[in-house]
């Protein structure tokens, strides 16, 4: 929710947030797109009395957990609990998706050549660790309809620099450093700290409360190229940190949307301004 002020019914809540983080229901299937196919990369710890924070130094020495996301903005939009799309009207909304979640999503990727010509009905089959399903199908609504496009447009391009204040906040060493346990990292008490974590394992189990996508296990930590991530994050293209076919399929994502687009029904009464409604999403869309 993007306006300062809003009207809303009684008993309806508000975030603090520009932009709030998306949830899955049991009780109903969503239609989402994911607005663009290169995501906001964070690394992440979680403390009791801290809550989810950015990554800290002083928070790896202290052996807490680091947590790796991959942020989307996506449009959720106006449906009945099957899915089924009833109206134009949409919500921006953060899809913080885990290395598992993160895989469904490339496969779709490579096999479509994009992400925002796409409509997912998204299945949630675990509300506590937010397990989520994602199945193709159709495409997305403002591919036919240039209005609705330049506003989910607008939408995006105002709210993805608040993308990630769901996931984690920034919080300074000296505020982790007192409440780990107060001094400086040279101090006695917080190398006290250190081994105490160690020797308990605090922070090996915990998984961030905004961090429930779906559940990370020290596996799947080990099984992430830290290294790939890091270079990722830093040019912040994080086609980098995929299989390289990934990088050659969206290098052809112009010829495969050209024939998904063919293939489409209704393509037949598409005219040039039609295409020209696309907007070239994948550069519209672009970080």
């Amino acid at each position: 929710m993007s306006k300062e002020k809003v009207s809303v019914k009684m008993g309806e809540f508000v975030s603090r947030y520009p932009v709030d983080k998306y949830r899955g229901s049991k009780m109903r299937r969503d239609l989402i797109t994911v607005l663009s196919s290169n995501p906001v990369v964070t690394k992440s710890h979680y403390y009791e009395g801290l809550g989810s924070f950015m990554y800290s130094d002083v928070a790896v020495e202290a052996g807490l957990k680091v947590n790796v996301r991959y942020n989307f903005l996506i449009a959720v939009w106006d449906t009945d609990i099957k899915g089924n799309k009833v109206s134009d009207e949409f919500d921006i909304k953060t899809l913080s998706a885990g290395r598992d979640l993160y895989q469904s999503l490339v496969d779709k990727f490579e096999i479509s050549g994009s992400l925002n010509k796409l409509s997912l009905l998204v299945r949630c089959t675990d509300e506590q660790y937010q397990k989520l399903r994602f199945e193709v199908v159709g495409s997305c609504p403002f591919l036919k309809d240039a209005e609705l496009a330049e506003k989910v447009l607008s939408e995006y391009k105002h709210l993805r620099e608040f993308m990630t204040l769901v996931v984690a906040k920034d919080i300074s060493d000296e505020k982790i450093l007192e409440v780990l346990g107060g001094g400086s990292s040279s101090g006695s008490n917080y190398n006290d700290l250190i081994r105490r974590q160690r020797d308990e394992g605090i922070g090996g189990e915990v998984v961030d409360i905004f961090d429930n996508i779906d559940k990370v296990s020290e596996d799947d930590d080990e099984a992430v190229d830290e290294k790939v991530v890091d270079e990722a994050v830093d040019e912040k293209v994080v086609d980098e940190a995929v299989d390289k076919k990934v990088v050659v399929k969206k290098a052809d994502k112009g010829a495969k949307a050209d024939k998904g687009a063919k293939a489409d029904k209704g393509a037949k009464d598409s005219s040039g301004d039609m295409k020209r409604d696309a907007l070239n999403f994948d550069e519209s869309f672009g970080d």
